[in-house]
């Protein structure tokens, strides 16, 4: 049994660093009742060396201390940061106990680091106390107040208070790696938190809902963008959504990059039509009725034939030349490039007044008599009903394709991290053998490839020179990397609404190994039905109320107008939720 006996504080022995798993600690630890047997190289003491141990401190094994039942039953799971930091520096905080005659030590308030120290290797700091009286019944009357108050009178450090010894750290020249490692957190967190000293509203956020410090430097980085609304957005999807808030936090970010592009590209296609002579029409004149219309609507005069072309150079000398700024989608995702352009759509501000027609207008007329118009006063309920569904289908699809490009970018961070796992997760090695066994295509291909994905992930252009420096161990977790990069590989964009059983096999295994998915992600698994879509959109909640307005909802083309229009007509076309109108003026 290992004791070392000091009467003043102690100095913080404790053994050297054991290997860790950072996943590990999952399971609830067993306590040892007081009545367990003692340690067999446990050695009775006199009552007289009881006595002269009394208000000393005793550097006992962990392994060997016996701990008395305790009033925390739930919440014992083991804390890897806790781990780390009793690895590092020992434990400093003597717990409290007494020693029975047969030499064992209890453990009186403590339990938790006992666990822990268990766990790291390092030997607990006790402080002698007198033993129980005689009386059981006073005795565990005294033991349940003493537990109630060890843990009730207790709060914790504030992210300010944090944030500010971090950088009185700093100040006095500890390296941010030196302070990861004694505090046994990451040099991410270290980071985060002197960031987020400069964010008074973050930090007093942080401290009242009890937000983390990498949720709370997130947020942080909001603030300080003047982005009160994501503010509060993100701070309410912290407390009710949290598997939503990393991959929210990057679609914002998304979504803060792509409008300050779309105001750099408004800026230089104001200056071209500018300096072409060319008015800018304001976002308030509609496109679609009245005396302005886009060029592409429009043929030259009511006497060409239907479907010859206006072209803007040839409309250039007209008196109503004219253009909005809109914004275009270009592909169905980021991959290769911001997935939007700013150009400008020509108009003429009175196609009437100029001589134009309509682009399908019959022949010799300008545009549709009222019987012949094609819009949708003539439809039937049915098909209007049609139109509308087709209207919140898109803005579904819209929506939920900005939230999974945001959703993979916190997946392939947390593949990264995955690497560097000290052990496999349960089952890994049985799964990894029935993927080889299947062969299936992802695998292959990335095979074929050189595994790209996890050569992108990882930083290395030789993957096998790699792999050969790894312990077995090491080289069964890159395994598994590699094959999950396969299949991440593959993941269609498409796959939250269409998915396919290796999709869905794959987001099972990747949530069932930690990660944490967004909404959007579950879906692979359980996909939306596209009517129960609809009727939820007719019920006015399209999007769970966390999706942002599209473009008809919060520009000038309104959705009662697209009511008034037929999706087969060009002359009375629907506004495309692809042709977003751009203020002239974004960019001031």
């Amino acid at each position: 049994m290992t004791v070392t006996v000091e009467s003043t504080h102690p100095q913080h022995e404790h053994t050297a660093p054991v290997e860790v798993d950072p996943a590990a600690a999952d399971h609830d630890p067993a306590i040892i009742p007081e009545q367990a047997d003692a340690p067999a190289d446990a050695q009775p003491i006199s009552a007289e060396e009881r006595a002269a141990e009394i208000d000393t401190i005793v550097h006992a094994d962990p392994n060997d201390v016996v701990i008395q039942n305790n009033v925390r039953t739930h919440g014992l799971e083991l804390d890897k940061k806790t781990v780390a930091n009793y690895q590092n520096r020992g434990i400093r905080s003597a717990i409290n106990g007494f020693r029975r005659e047969d030499g064992v030590i209890v453990v009186t308030e403590g339990q938790l680091r006992v666990l822990h120290a268990r766990e790291a290797g390092t030997t607990v700091p006790v402080w002698m106390k007198h033993p129980p009286s005689e009386d059981d019944q006073a005795a565990e009357i005294k033991r349940v107040f003493d537990q109630l108050d060890e843990n009730d009178h207790r709060r914790n450090l504030t992210h300010r208070d944090v944030a500010d010894a971090h950088q009185y750290l700093l100040d006095l020249g500890v390296s941010p790696a030196k302070i990861a490692r004694e505090r046994g957190k990451s040099r991410r967190e270290i980071q985060a938190s002197v960031e987020l000293a400069a964010s008074e509203l973050t930090v007093k956020a942080a401290d009242r809902y009890g937000l983390d410090l990498l949720q709370a430097a997130e947020i942080a980085w909001f603030e300080q963008q003047g982005l009160l609304e994501n503010v509060k957005e993100l701070i309410l999807t912290a407390v009710e959504h949290p598997n939503n808030f990393k991959a929210l936090a990057q679609r914002r970010r998304n979504d803060h990059a792509e409008d300050l592009a779309t105001r750099e590209l408004t800026e230089a296609v104001t200056t071209e039509l500018t300096a072409a002579g060319v008015p800018i029409l304001d976002q308030s004149t509609r496109k679609y009725e009245g005396d302005a219309r886009p060029l592409d609507l429009l043929r030259p005069t009511p006497e060409a034939d239907r479907g010859t072309e206006l072209t803007a150079d040839s409309h250039n000398g007209c008196p109503g030349h004219a253009a909005w700024i809109v914004k275009e989608d270009v592909d169905d995702g980021p991959a290769d490039g911001p997935g939007f352009m700013v150009t400008a759509r020509y108009a003429c501000t009175d196609f009437r007044k100029h001589g134009h027609a309509l682009w399908d207008a019959p022949a010799g007329k300008v545009e549709h008599s009222g019987s012949s118009s094609p819009n949708n006063k003539g439809q039937s309920p049915a098909d209007q009903q049609a139109r509308e569904a087709a209207r919140m289908i898109r803005k579904w699809v819209r929506e939920n394709n900005k939230d999974w490009d945001a959703a993979a970018e916190t997946r392939r961070e947390w593949l990264k991290e995955f690497v560097n796992r000290r052990r496999a997760p349960e089952g890994a090695q049985t799964w990894l053998a029935v993927q080889k066994a299947r062969g299936d295509r992802a695998l292959r291909s990335s095979m074929e490839r050189g595994h790209r994905l996890a050569a992108e992930l990882l930083g290395q252009a030789n993957l096998a020179d790699y792999a050969a420096k790894l312990s077995g161990a090491k080289a069964t977790i890159f395994d598994i990397f590699l094959t999950l990069t396969a299949y991440e590989s593959r993941l269609r964009r498409e796959a939250w609404r269409t998915p396919d059983s290796t999709e869905s096999d794959y987001m099972q295994t990747v949530i069932r190994w930690g990660h944490k998915a967004h909404d959007v992600e579950l879906k692979v698994i359980t996909p939306e039905r596209e009517e129960d879509v609809v009727h939820v959109g007719r019920s006015g909640h399209l999007g769970d109320g966390s999706a942002p307005k599209s473009a008809d909802e919060t520009t000038g083309d309104s959705a009662d107008h697209e009511d008034a229009t037929d999706e087969n007509d060009p002359s009375s076309a629907e506004p495309d939720l692809d042709d977003e109108p751009v203020s002239a003026g974004m960019a001031d």
